[in-house]
């Protein structure tokens, strides 16, 4: 059914992606990959260092039922334990927690940018401090944003279909406890609402 609505819909890019590591956030540069973060490094100036080694999985294809490919980045823990895996869905960029336009919002808001590694999504949680407390964090791009292939559809069959197809994949990977939560706040909460209940 999701198919046979969108189909007849007209979708165009909302703006050009600038993949260019500011302008949505140092992180951002699109590269399939495996890294430890170390304890102590900085993701950028004026964020607090990390106080925990994190795995960090750059990038990661979550292939959709429909065939379209979705990117996600995860934090992990550094143990050979299966881990619960938080989930911040959202359309706000899985790697902007540096970038210009957040940054410069905490700043007008009298918050600063030191409350957060840098590695938080906009309305999400930091991946710093939960993976210090054993969980892990997935940061999905979701369809159609950023390098994710597809249209953006919100609030609707189409967004719970693909959310629950990551769950799953998430469910399945060597690292998984099996266990999932969606997460943050805001436009989070009314989609944890809206799929969950």
């Amino acid at each position: 059914m999701t198919v046979d609505v969108t189909k007849e819909m007209q979708f165009s890019d909302a703006f050009a992606y600038i993949d260019d590591g500011v302008e949505h956030g140092v992180l951002s540069p699109f590269e399939t990959k495996e890294l430890v973060l170390k304890k102590g490094e900085k993701i950028a100036d004026g964020f607090k260092p990390l106080d925990t080694d994190i795995k960090m999985l750059k990038d990661i294809p979550v292939k959709l039922r429909d065939g379209v490919t979705i990117y996600t980045d995860i934090y992990l823990p550094i143990t050979n334990d299966k881990v619960p895996t938080l989930i911040a869905w959202s359309p706000y960029g899985k790697s902007a927690g540096t970038a210009p336009r957040y940054k410069n919002l905490f700043n007008m808001l009298g918050m600063g940018n030191q409350w957060n590694s840098g590695l938080t999504k906009f309305e999400a949680p930091d991946p710093a401090y939960w993976t210090r407390h054993g969980y892990a964090v997935a940061n999905p791009d979701m369809r159609g944003i950023a390098h994710s292939e597809g249209n953006t559809t919100m609030l609707g069959s189409q967004e719970a279909q693909d959310g629950y197809d990551l769950i799953e994949w998430i469910a399945q990977q060597g690292w998984s406890s099996g266990k999932t939560a969606l997460t943050g706040t805001s436009l989070f909460s009314l989609v944890t609402m809206v799929y969950c209940c």
